[in-house]
């Protein structure tokens, strides 16, 4: 003959006071963990904050790279009755600037899932074209009779071409692209040692330029919220805890 089984209610209200009191436990540690992963979030956020604060403080621009060559520039003047041109291959140098003379702890975000810091700093700019004419090979002015003022002409009109194709060549895609990968490597180098004698050695870099669009910028990452917000909330927290 089957046994039945008896459950007396008293049994059944200890095992709902057990089961209250192991699901208090575990809520009261969950608690607990979540509480110490925000205050330590949180105290990523403010480490990171002042090594980018102190970093970036009283830089200026950073030059990130550089493009070089030679053009070939013919240039004409046209005078009165006879014109002349001139023949010449001039070096050029163009350099790539960042400015980083606004940036600041707003500026930044950190992932603490990927462990990525995001910094965001302005577009790429492009200096004036430095023209080596000591270097270069400039023909002999061609014409039935340059004046001297003619000749002094065709030297600054080539001097004026060879800066105009210069300016065009160091704003060509590939050349703005590849001044920007220097950049991002750059600026992340500037964090390096910085994160590296801190605790944050394993944090990762992230350089995103203000005029990326976020869905063709392969570095941009969508991250957490800004230090400065934060901060703000280990603020209130604090100041919660106090009353």
């Amino acid at each position: 003959m089957a046994q039945t089984l008896n459950i007396t209610p008293k049994r059944i209200i200890i095992a709902v006071i057990v089961l209250i009191l192991v699901l208090g436990v575990a809520t009261c540690q969950w608690r607990a963990a979540e509480e110490r992963r925000q205050e330590e979030e949180i105290a990523t956020a403010e480490g990171l904050a002042q090594v980018v604060s102190s970093t970036f403080a009283g830089r200026t621009d950073l030059k990130v790279s550089n493009v070089s060559g030679t053009i070939d520039v013919t240039s004409v003047n046209r005078g009165t009755i006879f014109d002349s041109k001139l023949k010449a291959t001039l070096p050029y140098s163009v350099d790539y600037f960042v400015d980083l003379s606004s940036l600041s702890r707003d500026d930044a975000r950190y992932d603490p899932v990927s462990k990525s810091l995001l910094i965001e700093v302005p577009e790429v700019r492009v200096a004036e074209p430095h023209i080596d004419l000591t270097k270069g090979k400039v023909g002999e002015a061609e014409g039935f009779w340059v004046s001297r003022g003619a000749s002094a002409n065709l030297v600054s009109r080539a001097l004026k071409l060879t800066r105009e194709k210069a300016d065009q060549n160091a704003r060509e895609p590939e050349n703005l692209k590849r001044a920007k990968e220097e950049a991002r490597a750059r600026i992340a180098a500037l964090l390096e040692v910085p994160l590296q004698t801190t605790r944050f050695e394993d944090v990762n870099v992230v350089v995103h330029f203000a005029g990326d669009e976020r869905a063709s910028d392969p570095s941009y990452l969508d991250l957490s919220t800004p230090y400065n917000e934060a901060i703000a909330e280990a603020q209130r927290r604090r100041a919660a805890e106090g009353k």
